[in-house]
């Protein structure tokens, strides 16, 4: 298992922007970085978020992933998911994954991660999120890493326990 607070100064492999603490990706970093791991993959698709490259965005994602868009509302086809992270890119939002956790077995990992997101609706309203993700990914032969399982409200997604 790996844990990190993502607070550090940048890798050599990941540029990115640091404020107050937070990690957060450029927002017009190299068209695709390499996705060699499953933290790489993850932050490919933050760095794809904030500069609203929808296709690269995509890119991380394998063709039979399915995506949990809100608690209760999980969409499983390219189409949906494009769709679904469209809606998003219509915020122009600024994704900052703050602490992430890593369990690998195989080709196949868990990835846990505390993130926020601000940006703005059409009408020029601030929206603000915050979440704590669980993610699957999975390891092609070729060695990179795509994400089949992106729910970005982990647990959320559970009716509350009595």
């Amino acid at each position: 298992e790996a844990r990190r607070r993502l607070n550090g100064p940048p890798s050599a492999d990941m540029p990115c922007q640091h404020v107050a603490g937070v990690m957060s990706f450029p927002l017009r970093p190299e068209r695709h970085m390499p996705m060699h791991s499953p933290s790489a993959t993850v932050h490919t698709l933050v760095a794809a978020m904030n500069r609203g490259d929808l296709d690269a965005a995509l890119a991380c994602y394998a063709t039979d992933a399915v995506f949990v868009a809100a608690p209760g509302q999980t969409v499983r086809t390219p189409a949906a998911i494009r769709e679904a992270i469209g809606s998003l890119l219509a915020l122009k939002p600024i994704l900052a994954t703050i602490e992430e956790t890593i369990v690998e077995a195989g080709d196949t990992a868990l990835y846990h991660s505390a993130w926020t997101m601000r940006g703005h609706d059409p009408s020029g309203v601030n929206v603000s999120m915050a979440g704590r993700s669980s993610d699957v990914l999975r390891r092609h032969a070729d060695g990179h890493w795509e994400i089949v399982v992106d729910n970005p409200w982990g647990t959320a997604v559970l009716d509350p326990v009595d």
